[in-house]
Formats: C-alpha cells, structure tokens, sequence
C-alpha cells in the first residue's frame, strides 16, 4: 500500500478527500522497472494507471511503417498508462525504463469504480488526465514532425 500523504505529492490526486485518497492508496502497491524493460506494449490490456516515482520511461508508438519511435519520457511525477481509465482499456503505446524506475501502480478497474461512485474525484482525476493527454499529444506532435523533416 502506499500511504495517501504520499499520492497527495502529485496533482492527480492533491484536491482528493481524504476518504478518497486512502482508498486510492490501499489500491495503489510501488512497482520496480529495470533499464531497457518494458512495463507494457501498444495493444496490451490496460489494468494499471501509473505515477513514475523516480527514473525515466520512454513512450513510443509504432509508425504505420514498423518503425518505433519516442514520442515522449516520463520523468518523476509524470502519470503513465492513461488508458487504463479510457475505455477501451488497451495500451495505445509502449513505455521502456531508461533507467531504472520506481513507480506508484493503482489498480484501474478499482479506480475507475472510485471515479464513478465519487464523482468529484473522478472528474478532478479525468481533469488533470486531460492536461496530460494534451501535453502527450503536443509531443507527440514534435517528435513525428522532426521524423518527417
């Protein structure tokens, strides 16, 4: 379990209640990653919503040439693996350490059963997700243009 004085370090859950924020922790274990592995690939199932801790993760999508490319790195405080609270739930990338990497994992069907029965946290969540979406996308937007020039 991780204590919910800890999630309350990130902005994802910092306006959470307090009855909110303990049971988003007694959903949430730490999670180690070594360099070069992978935490999951585009296409798996999505049934954990990450906050990187410490390390680096790198995110790449696949190009309709089979080529990979990085799209973006996840650093200390950044969230990873947003579908697992979009439906339909699969991976819509693959994320690699860098280094090696602690994270903060939380189960995403407990969640998203949170979300729905405590609809302030769950918009406050889908909120801050939106940002990081928006943020990924812009990215994302970069590093495909600098493979096309």
């Amino acid at each position: 379990m991780i204590s919910a004085e800890e999630l309350r370090r990130y902005p994802y859950f910092v306006g959470g209640e307090g009855k909110c924020l303990l049971q988003i922790a007694l959903m949430a274990r730490e999670a180690t990653v070594a360099a070069g592995e992978s935490l999951f690939v585009e296409g798996d199932k999505a049934e954990h919503l990450y906050v990187v801790t410490a390390g680096e993760m790198d995110i790449s999508l696949a190009l309709g040439s089979g080529k990979s490319v990085v799209v973006d790195t996840s650093v200390a405080g950044d969230l990873v693996g947003w579908s697992a609270v979009s439906a339909p739930y699969i991976r819509t990338g693959a994320c690699v350490a860098r280094k090696p990497t602690r994270l903060i994992s939380i189960d995403a069907v407990a969640l998203r059963e949170l979300a729905a029965a405590e609809t302030d946290m769950g918009y406050q969540l889908m909120s801050e997700m939106v940002k990081v979406l928006s943020q990924r996308l812009d990215g994302t937007r970069v590093q495909l243009a600098a493979e096309a020039g």
